[in-house]
């Protein structure tokens, strides 16, 4: 982030706090709670990039430490450090651009296999995993809401709760159709099948957030039953 768009941040931080001060500022509670949220998540961001600030001249003290005594401990605890840095700044670079509505929310992400009994199950089941494992890996709280399991192996479909900071921004593109080719295990003759499982990636909202439908998105079917009976007009 550049000087230009820090500016930007703190001037937009000094208006919401001046907007929240206002006598009749919970007077509209959907709204309000969506300015709070709003400038709660600008505060972390920029508390971020001034950790982020902060750790690089601390580094830069660290490496002139380093070079004025020659030391290769603490040369090597600048390389670490350097590299902590680094992935620290990519993932924030990354959140940067997960600029959508509803990327910073909280995801809620369903598997299901297809089509190919319990080779598609298993697959599933090998996602499922995948997941559970990347939310743990990267701080998130995952919460399994529903879960059938296969008849022989694998799993049926599978709901988790995916809990953080950009969860959803992270795992929207995840959505579609993932296919796996493999030796099938469960195939005597070892054959090779191909297998199919559907994931979809929703947001979490809260009742708080308006969800407005275009009405160009609304579609309405007229149908005439031709039938004895009266039922003449049936709409759905």
């Amino acid at each position: 982030m550049n000087i230009f768009e820090r500016s930007n941040t703190d001037q937009r931080i000094e208006a919401l706090e001046e907007e929240i001060l206002a006598p009749d500022f919970w007077t509209d509670q959907r709204l309000a709670q969506q300015k709070t949220k709003e400038l709660n998540e600008l505060k972390e961001s920029k508390a971020t990039l001034t950790t982020l600030s902060l750790d690089v001249e601390d580094l830069k003290v660290l490496l002139e430490l380093a070079e004025s005594e020659t030391d290769g401990d603490i040369l090597n605890e600048a390389i670490l450090e350097s590299e902590r840095l680094a992935k620290l700044s990519e993932r924030y670079d990354l959140e940067m651009l997960l600029s959508g509505p509803y990327d910073a929310h909280n995801a809620l992400l369903n598997i299901h296999p297809g089509a190919g009994g319990t080779e598609s199950q298993d697959w599933g089941s090998m996602l499922y995993r995948m997941y559970m494992r990347w939310a743990e890996i990267n701080g998130y709280k995952a919460e399994v809401l529903d879960f059938l399991p296969g008849d022989e192996a694998g799993i049926k479909s599978v709901t988790i709760s995916i809990s953080g900071p950009y969860a959803y921004g992270y795992l929207k593109a995840e959505a579609g159709v993932h296919r796996l080719v493999r030796i099938s295990p469960f195939d005597s003759a070892g054959r090779r099948h191909t297998s199919f499982c559907s994931v979809d990636v929703i947001p979490e909202v809260s009742d708080a957030e308006a969800i407005e439908i275009d009405p160009k998105d609304i579609e309405i079917d007229t149908y005439r039953a031709g039938g004895a009976g009266g039922q003449h007009v049936n709409i759905r």
